[in-house]
């Protein structure tokens, strides 16, 4: 490590020294004292107190007695860290040499940074991730301008993006330069270090490794089936048809149709392991993908699966405490990562509405994501989502202290089903009856409008999320 990048990281410690000796010099080592003069060795740190006699021609650091084990331990610290990320480096250069995955070198870019790493296309289109939670952390990187970041790149080799327009931090941006295979590596600033000079140096280094190393194209093949499977879960591949020739080599066995189930907590949650989610589960494969762990099922092309199919499992989640997620069924492989981001989607919506739901089914979400969707890019409001006689039935209820918003809202979410309504609401299916009665006479509700029930519909999922009614008091499965 150059002395120069060690006493500028010394600075941040808060210790008072100066520093004797060549200004370029190549540290290896600290050490405190030095015993005889003639011992002294290039290459080696030395930490001395004020009256300690030095040799200009190696290196010494000066101090007061009480600050030399501190310094001492912040240098030795410091190498530490260096050494640790150089034989990272080079760990990565052998990765990208021999066609590692995208997740690991994101992976170990991460590693090499301290931060979460993002690597892009040229489009910005995230083809792998590392450090975040999940893919909904970075969403923002779809507000960076591609054009804006290739004009800051003539001049300079890495780019710094401040934190604004949504962006969560500081950004530091290399480009990496690969024909066919070209795009971004995006590191997030979490530390607040990336305006020293040692990070833009390993930054650069990095961009050099991937730019050079003689690697597949992004996203495209890699030795490993599971480390397959697992980057496809980062996104859909630019050549879908070459990865699957690629699965084909690597024995991998095509159904008619999947399904990819998703469960809270990754490897390194205690409360249960990979084998008894197999076993539950009744699969013999689970991936890890961050914080989830993540099944892939399938089926014959006109079978669909619910949760109802798996009582092992549902009894399972209940006991270890977790919740999961059943994607839409899908016909192609390589879109594993848009039913992964449904299944991760149940789990997100059962937390932030605090429904009682362990395993839910995303056919029974869509319309909550759409309307999640709209309401936080703030394309609408939920209110602006409720069919007015909605709405006028709720100033009715307010009014006169009657429960028919409810009764509508379970009615609609049984799909019209009395019985149904009345065993949810603990009410007689007379009474159920006599407010339904109620509901077309004074509302002129007409069920039998088919599109008018979808319209109902939303409007009763937006009141969930608005908390006028509880559409889990119902235990209907929805919404």
């Amino acid at each position: 490590m150059i002395v120069d990048s060690l006493i500028r990281q010394l600075r941040g410690w808060g210790i008072a020294f100066s520093y004797e000796g060549p200004g370029q010099a190549e540290i290896y080592a600290v050490q405190m004292g030095g015993g005889r003069m003639g011992d002294l060795r290039e290459g080696v740190l030395y930490i001395l107190g004020p009256d300690r006699p030095h040799d200009g021609d190696v290196c010494a650091l000066r101090a007061e007695e009480a600050q030399l084990d501190f310094l001492s331990t912040a240098a030795q610290s410091i190498l530490i860290r260096d050494a640790r990320r150089k034989n990272l480096l080079l760990r990565l250069h052998h990765a990208a040499a021999r066609g590692r995955s995208l997740t690991a070198i994101s992976r170990l870019c991460s590693d090499i940074m301290q931060n979460p790493v993002l690597i892009l296309r040229e489009d910005l289109t995230v083809l792998a991730w590392h450090g975040f939670q999940e893919d909904q952390d970075f969403h923002w990187i779809k507000r960076l301008n591609p054009n804006f970041l290739m004009e800051k790149f003539r001049d300079n080799p890495v780019v710094h993006i401040k934190s604004e327009m949504g962006i969560p931090c500081r950004c530091m941006l290399g480009r990496i330069r690969r024909g066919a295979g070209s795009g971004f590596i995006c590191v997030l600033d979490r530390e607040g270090a990336f305006g020293d000079a040692e990070e833009q140096n390993f930054m650069r280094q990095i961009c050099a490794v991937l730019s050079n190393t003689a690697r597949p194209a992004a996203n495209e093949v890699v030795g490993d089936l599971d480390a397959l499977i697992v980057e496809l879960m980062q996104g859909r591949p630019r050549h879908p048809e070459a990865v699957k020739k690629r699965l084909a080599e690597l024995h991998y066995k095509a159904y008619e149709k999947y399904y990819v189930v998703a469960v809270e907590g990754g490897s390194q949650n205690p409360a249960y392991s990979a084998e008894d989610l197999k076993k539950s589960l009744g699969t013999d494969k689970i991936y890890e993908y961050g914080a989830y762990r993540v099944a892939v099922l399938h089926s014959r092309w006109n079978q669909d699966l619910a949760p109802k199919d798996f009582s092992n499992f549902t009894d399972f989640l209940k006991t270890a405490g977790l919740q999961a997620g059943l994607s839409y069924g899908f016909f192609d492989i390589t879109d594993i990562s848009y039913a992964l981001r449904q299944a991760i989607k149940c789990i997100e919506l059962n937390r932030q509405n605090n429904w009682d739901i362990v395993f839910n089914d995303y056919s029974n979400l869509v319309i909550s994501h759409m309307m999640e969707t709209c309401v936080r890019y703030g394309e609408t409001r939920l209110e602006d989502l409720c069919h007015p006689i909605t709405l006028k039935i709720r100033e009715y209820d307010e009014k006169h202290h009657t429960n028919l918003l409810n009764v509508l809202t379970a009615y609609v979410f049984s799909g019209l089903s009395a019985r149904r309504t009345a065993r949810a609401m603990h009410l007689h299916p007379n009474s159920v009856y006599q407010r339904v009665h109620k509901l077309r006479e004074m509302f002129g509700i007409d069920f039998s409008n088919r599109r008018l029930l979808i319209k109902l519909h939303v409007s009763v999922i937006a009141l969930t999320y608005m908390g006028v009614v509880d559409g889990q008091d119902y235990s209907l499965g929805y919404p």
